[in-house]
């Protein structure tokens, strides 16, 4: 079924623009609500821009994981808050080369490539430089964190997409973005958004502490924070390690998972394979007994892959739902990708997510003999996913058969620190689920605050 809109000639002429997205229905309606509050200033009024470096200024072999300098890419800036986990790094030499580039506290980084319109807020621990991928909004004369709840409400996000251009690669430029309407509240509405992000960002780092104890400490007890992992140019496999994995791919032979197998069978305390205590659960849900007529479906772009929690869920008709919906999954499940290039989308199913339904994408793990916690933080360690790596198979899109799992092994814990690790990845994992009802609130107060104005 076709469907259309129309606009005022006077409109085109005004804006200077012909595309019809910029005049999208949900674009106008969302702006229009916005510009019919009292006060309405736009963003290049109240701060000033900044564009990142363009071109060859920066390379990838650059990286330096000693570094403190870090190098903040355009997928980095997630909303709210810059992603914390594979950070990448440049050397002291190139950060001064680009200081002109580099971040203050309480910068907002706009997404103006790629994925456009995310919106975070540089905390004053990162000493970075920012991509030409983001753009700098600083100096303003608003409270940035007010300003940061705004942009990641649904009215702020739909006015700062309405700006967007091009047509195979989309952006925004800083001209566009100058244009962007705020609403601005009184300085005590102001005070008590701000407040509630700052509560939520510090609440979310606080999380993010705390899970990296836990991975810390199981490092350390196998000693793989000592070890080094690098590829040497040529190396040998026997004809009988070829014949025991029936495999002959240089890849699956690479020293690093040699080295990792060693550090496991001589820990202290001995190792078993993965399925000893561990069950795998099969994918086998059939939708067409589903009691209702919608699902909440779980894909891997809803795990957070830092933590290792189910970030959002997507509700769906059972009748629309992919072929892939096939596991049911229940409290303290953990659901971890099978496909090489998600490794590290592993998540631990929640109460909120109980009975909900999950791709076949993933691997469902169960323990009566671990916690689920602990069993989350097995499956994310490094010592897991790079034995994920080494049973994977296929070409461009490679995945672990389930057949393969039987080859992974893990340490076997003193249940002291499992214990210890557990109550790390709780704690972080209750911070976090409150870091996230704060954020929610702000925005939702926010929103409050501009369809007040539509209801008189």
């Amino acid at each position: 079924m076709a469907v259309w809109s129309t606009t005022n000639i006077r409109e085109i002429t005004a804006s200077k623009r012909i595309d019809s997205e910029f005049f999208h229905p949900k674009y106008l309606l969302a702006e229009s609500l916005v510009n019919s509050l009292e006060d309405v200033i736009p963003l290049g009024q109240i701060g000033k821009f900044k564009i990142g470096p363009f071109g060859s200024a920066f390379h990838v072999k650059n990286y330096d994981k000693a570094s403190e300098y870090r190098y903040i890419r355009g997928k980095d800036v997630k909303p709210f808050q810059l992603l914390n986990d594979d950070n990448v790094y440049m050397p002291e030499k190139d950060f001064i080369r680009l200081s002109k580039y580099a971040v203050q506290e309480d910068d907002l980084l706009i997404s103006v490539v790629g994925t456009l319109g995310n919106v975070a807020i540089v905390p004053d621990d990162v000493k970075g430089i920012f991509s030409c991928k983001s753009t700098i909004f600083r100096d303003s004369t608003v409270s940035p964190t007010y300003l940061l709840a705004y942009f990641n409400t649904k009215y702020g996000k739909e006015c700062l997409l309405r700006r967007q251009r091009g047509a195979v690669q989309t952006g925004l430029n800083k001209e566009d973005l100058k244009t962007v309407p705020v609403p601005v509240f009184n300085d005590e509405i102001h005070k008590q958004i701000g407040g509630n992000v700052k509560k939520a960002i510090s609440l979310g780092r606080k999380s993010q502490e705390l899970y990296q104890q836990a991975i810390t400490l199981l490092e350390k007890e196998l000693g793989l924070d000592k070890i080094a992992f690098e590829k040497p140019k040529s190396y040998t496999a026997s004809f009988r390690e070829v014949l025991a994995f029936s495999r002959i791919d240089g890849e699956h032979f690479q020293p690093k998972f040699r080295k990792i197998r060693e550090v496991i069978e001589n820990y202290k305390n001995g190792f078993e394979r993965l399925s000893s205590n561990i069950k795998v659960v099969k994918p086998d849900y059939q939708l067409k007994n589903h009691p209702t007529n919608t699902i909440q479906y779980i894909e891997l772009s809803n795990i957070n892959p830092s933590m290792g929690y189910i970030d959002r869920i997507e509700e769906m008709d059972v009748k629309k739902a992919p072929s892939r919906a096939k596991r049911m999954v229940f409290t303290g499940d953990v659901i971890a990708s099978s496909v090489v290039g998600s490794v590290d989308k592993a998540g631990l199913v929640s109460e909120t997510e109980n009975g909900h339904i999950a791709s076949n994408g993933f691997f469902q793990f169960r323990s009566d003999y671990y916690s689920p916690e602990f069993l989350l933080l097995l499956i994310k360690s490094n010592f897991v996913k790079e034995q994920f790596h080494q049973q994977s198979t296929g070409g461009i899109l490679s995945a672990v058969p389930d057949q393969n799992l039987k080859y992974i092994i893990i340490p076997k814990i003193d249940v002291a620190l499992q214990n210890q690790i557990t109550e790390l990845v709780k704690e972080s994992h209750i911070k976090v689920r409150e870091s996230k009802q704060l954020l929610e609130q702000a925005k939702n107060r926010v929103e409050e605050l501009i369809e007040a104005v539509a209801t008189k």
